[in-house]
Parts: structure tokens; sequence; C-alpha cells
């Protein structure tokens, strides 16, 4: 009997020890919790001294200053602050890659990188799946953003907004001005300047009944356009779209006024018009275009963030007071400073929800960051923009069709955002 009791005990105990030997061993192979950092670090690439350099400034003073005021008036990301690392690329391909390959192996890892212009975006689009960094460009191209991976538009992208102004002109425009839309297009050499025509917007204006009749391209520093104008009219052309920003805009503009085109009534049936996009249809662009912008005057285009002529808008206020308690220069109220604010919250936002979801582990790997950010809907920062986002469609897709006015301010032809339309690329 003795026997048969040590038996049984010895049984036991052996089941006992074999249930919990896995227990002990899952304790011991468990990582450890991903610590809560000191500061998250966001990393800027893009040209700060060469020909977007107009546009980037703004930008870059915009980041400064979002950041300080996220940090402080919202507490920063659960807590913990935000700061930003700029890296100057001189629009030199060659930085852009050395750029990218320090930042990869910096400690701490990136929790963003934001790129400046599409000749950043483009390049590292695939390094940016292999890395799992996720890529905040402005830059939105067709070649930037697809296929699908770790990149995400500040902006509806350039095929979308020419997609926006194509339902315009098709639409409004064309039933007030009683005259069918025939498009020529007039921009930079370049990627960007070729960027809003692709395979899927050439079909949709061809579904829209928009004839495109010329293409003409000249290089960025190029200020005499009028033998481009002129074998425009000829082509019976009654729109010129334009990729091309600030001085390369404001040539086109001067050289249309110059012939007795751009008329200040953006309806007019009997000229030739000018129209563009967000990051041209901005107070920079008026800078360089006479007296009040004046050589610009009646310029339409899709632009998806509000402009400091919009004196109502509540973000625009602290926008403006932000400025003025810093002593920043009156030429920064462009639409880059703007952007530079609802970038900088949106940005903040997504890592919120992204360390509330995963912890901070969410920071040692790019793909819940990018899940919360493709996850963005209706959201208003500051009311400055709208952004919604898809994982199918990873750049915002509310725009507003603006115009010059005499006098030299931006403001809406529609009444509210619009939905660009689809025309991403056919995968």
């Amino acid at each position: 009997m003795k026997k048969t009791i040590v038996l049984a005990t010895m049984i036991v105990s052996l089941l006992v020890a074999a249930a919990i030997l896995p227990l002990m061993g899952c304790t011991k192979t468990e990582a450890p919790a991903a610590v809560k950092p000191d500061k998250i670090v966001l990393h800027c690439i893009g040209d700060l001294s060469g020909v977007y350099s107009k546009i980037t400034d703004p930008l870059v003073q915009a980041n400064k200053h979002a950041i300080e005021w996220y940090n402080r008036e919202k507490g920063g990301v659960q807590g913990v602050p935000m700061e930003i690392v700029y890296w100057n690329t001189e629009s030199k391909a060659d930085l852009t890659l050395a750029h990218y390959a320090a930042i990869v192996e910096s400690t701490p890892r990136p929790a963003m990188i934001i790129t400046l212009d599409t000749q950043d975006a483009e390049p590292l689009h695939d390094r940016f799946i292999e890395d799992k960094v996720v890529n905040y460009t402005v830059g939105a191209s067709r070649e930037a953003i697809y296929p699908v991976g770790y990149t995400v538009g500040v902006f509806c992208g350039y095929p979308a907004e020419f997609g926006a102004f194509i339902d315009w002109v098709a639409g409004e425009w064309a039933n007030k001005s009683g005259v069918k839309p025939v498009v020529a297009m007039l921009s930079w050499e370049g990627v960007f300047g070729k960027a809003a025509l692709t395979p899927e917007t050439r079909k949709y204006a061809e579904q829209k009944g928009v004839e495109i009749v010329a293409e003409e391209y000249f290089p960025p520093m190029y200020q005499n356009l009028d033998a481009h104008i002129t074998r425009i009219k000829d082509t019976g052309a009654n729109w010129i779209y334009s990729q091309s920003i600030i001085f390369g805009l404001a040539a086109i503009g001067k050289g249309m006024k110059a012939q007795g085109l751009l008329p200040n009534d953006p309806y007019d049936p009997n000229s030739i018009h000018l129209a563009t996009m967000t990051i041209a249809l901005d107070e920079s662009s008026l800078a360089y275009a006479g007296e009040a912008g004046e050589n610009l005057t009646g310029l339409v285009g899709s632009r998806s963030i509000a402009t400091f002529a919009e004196k109502d808008n509540a973000g625009i206020q602290l926008l403006s007071s932000v400025m003025e308690a810093k002593g920043t220069d009156p030429d920064a109220k462009v639409g880059a400073y703007v952007s530079g604010w609802a970038m900088i919250l949106t940005i903040g936002e997504a890592l919120n929800r992204a360390v509330e979801a995963d912890g901070w582990a969410t920071l040692e790997d790019g793909s819940g960051l990018l899940r919360e950010m493709l996850r963005t809907k209706d959201y208003k920062p500051l009311d400055l923009t709208e952004y919604s986002m898809t994982p199918e469609r990873p750049v915002p897709n509310k725009t507003r069709i603006m115009y010059v006015k005499e006098g030299g301010e931006i403001l809406p032809l529609t009444p509210g955002y619009i939905t660009c339309p689809d025309v991403n690329p056919m995968q």
C-alpha cells in the first residue's frame, strides 16, 4: 500500500513539473517590454537651398512652430516630445540616398521620414517598404506613391488634382461659359513637371470630353515663354495647365497677360485661362507676379489647404498669431507654412493612436504608424485642410477649386471641399 501511495505521489509530481516547465520556459524567452523613449525623432529630407527652397523654407519654419505648439498644447505623443532633424539634398540625388542611409542607421530608429519633393520620394519608394519606414511626402507623384507601400501623401497627388480640375472645367466651367474645354500643358521639364499627366489622367480627361492638344516643357529658370504660349494659341486651347511653381508659374502668367490672355474673370469664354495645383496656386507664386500678383490674377486651380486670405478661419488666425509672436517674416505666409502645420498635427495624432494601440513597440516597426495614418478620416487639423485616406489610396482625397482674385487674394470658387476622382494606377 505504501509503495502504491509513493508511486502515485511521484506520478503527480512529475505531471505538475511537466505542466510548470513550459510556463517557466515561456517566461525566460519573453521579450522585454519596449521602454518609453525620451523623445520621438522625425527626419526630413529635401532641397533646403536650391530651386525648391522658396517652398521648403516656410514649411521648415512651420514644422518647428507646430512641433513646439503640439508638444506644449497636446502633450506630444503620450507625454513624449517630438523633434525633427533636417537633411539638405541641394536637389542632388546622391545626397538623397546618402542621407537616407545615415537616417536608417541612426539611434533612435526614425519614427517617420518626411520628403519634401518628388525627386526624393520616388527613388526611395522601395527602400521605405524594405525598411518599414513611413514616408510622409510633399512630392506626391504617381511613382512616389504607387505601388502602395510605406509612402503617404501630404497632398491629393498631382494626378488627382489634375483630375479635380478636369471635373470642374468639364462641369461648372463648361456650363457657365458655354464652351467646351480644350487643354494644353505648359510645365517645367523633369519628373515634377510631367507628374500630372499619367495614362490614367489622360484616359479620365478623354472620358470627360476634355481634349489635351499640346504638351510644352521648359527649364525651371527659363523666364521668356512667348514662343511656347504662341504655339499653344495656335492649337485652339482655351486652358493652359501648368506643373510649375513660383517664378515658373509667374513667368507663364506674365507671358499670357502680355498677349492679352489670362483674363481676370475665370469664366470668360473668349480667352485662354491658366490652371495649376495646390503648391503653385500659392501666395509664393503671387510674390513673383507683379504688384498684388497682377500677372496671375484669374489663375485657377486645385488647392487643398486654407489660404491666408481666409481671415475667418480659426486655424489661419492661430498661425498668424504664432508668426507674429515669433517675429516670422511675413513672406512666409504661404501655403507651405499652412501645410507644415497640418503635417505635424496629422503625424502627432497618428502616433498617439499607434502608441495607444500597440505600446511603445510601435516605434520599432513602422507598420503601426502606417496603419493609423491610413485610418485618417475626415480629419480637419485646425480647420486648415480636410484629410481622408485609405490603404488603397494613401493620399488625401479632398480639395477645393480656388482662384486669384483682383488684389492678390486666393479664394474659393467652389463652396466647400470636393472629392478628387480616383485616378490611381491600374493595378
